[in-house]
């Protein structure tokens, strides 16, 4: 397949982004990493349409875009399984799917998760900053956010060949406990520490690409302050009123708020697709 696909974007969803790996290395800089929420989708996605590792796709939130094309190409979704349909028949997830001129794609209800990755096969011509081109809105960097009325060509002439890869659903296990392991300031709230891992926690309406707030507050032990220490994605910080908040890809590089676990790296991808009003736990990682 070559050529070009235009995108029409004639609905951009709740949160629709350009994303990718993000910015690693930049950390030191404060700059935080970004990139897809969950890694594993968005990786699976570029896979099926046969583009190279780190290509950018979309990652849509909840309410998926509207978008109709122009010119030939291939696309592919994994994740939140968010009815999405082709000219208003049904499309499956993780399937290769054709599109030509005047095809117009389109998400519905939620069915279930929260966040779902649309790839499409070429070259994105996306603007970058610092060698990402996902979106950091506390440094100003917008350009890649979904707006009603954009449009960009992707250069579908690719020369690699496309591996047949077809990953039915391709979404993740949600029944699993979250995995935590300790963090610097464990040792001062092994109470909270012991309700964080004995109660189910619900996802607050507050929760965004930054942080996931869990409603309720722990018991705290003592008061403990800290130090603007450094942090990152996956961090479980506690608030003065202990609150916890779970740090996700667009979070800062340091925070004064006590590190009482760390979630395994490996289970990100699960709570990305946790909305508000969904439930959660956690167990200790031995």
């Amino acid at each position: 397949m070559s050529g070009r696909l235009t995108l029409h974007i004639e609905k951009p969803g709740l949160q629709t982004t350009v994303q990718d790996y993000g910015r690693l290395g930049c950390q030191e800089q404060g700059i935080p990493v970004g990139g897809a929420m969950g890694i594993d989708l968005y990786a699976l996605a570029n896979q099926i349409v046969g583009n190279e590792d780190g290509e950018p796709a979309l990652e849509i939130t909840v309410a998926g875009p509207k978008i109709t094309f122009e010119g030939f190409g291939l696309l592919a979704i994994t994740g939140a399984d968010l009815s999405p349909s082709l000219n208003g028949l049904p499309i499956s997830n993780g399937e290769p799917i054709s599109v030509s001129t005047g095809d117009c794609l389109a998400f519905g209800r939620v069915v279930s998760g929260c966040r779902a990755y649309l790839a499409i096969r070429g070259k994105w011509p996306q603007p970058q900053w610092l060698g990402s081109v996902s979106p950091l809105n506390s440094a100003g960097f917008t350009e890649n956010l979904l707006r009603k009325g954009s449009r960009f060509t992707i250069d579908t002439s690719l020369d690699q060949p496309r591996k047949e890869i077809s990953v039915k659903g391709a979404f993740p296990n949600l029944r699993k406990a979250i995995r935590v392991t300790v963090a610097p300031e464990s040792k001062y709230f092994e109470g909270a520490i012991v309700q964080l891992l004995d109660q189910e926690h619900m996802v607050a309406h507050e929760s965004n690409r930054m942080g996931i707030r869990l409603e309720g507050c722990l018991s705290l032990d003592q008061k403990h302050e800290i130090i603007s220490s450094p942090v990152f994605p996956g961090v479980i910080q506690l608030t003065h009123s202990g609150q916890p908040i779970i740090l996700m890809a667009d979070a800062q590089t340091t925070g004064g708020y006590p590190r009482i676990a760390v979630v395994d790296k490996r289970q990100l991808g699960q709570l990305a697709q946790l909305k508000p009003g969904d439930k959660l736990s956690f167990e200790w990682n031995n």
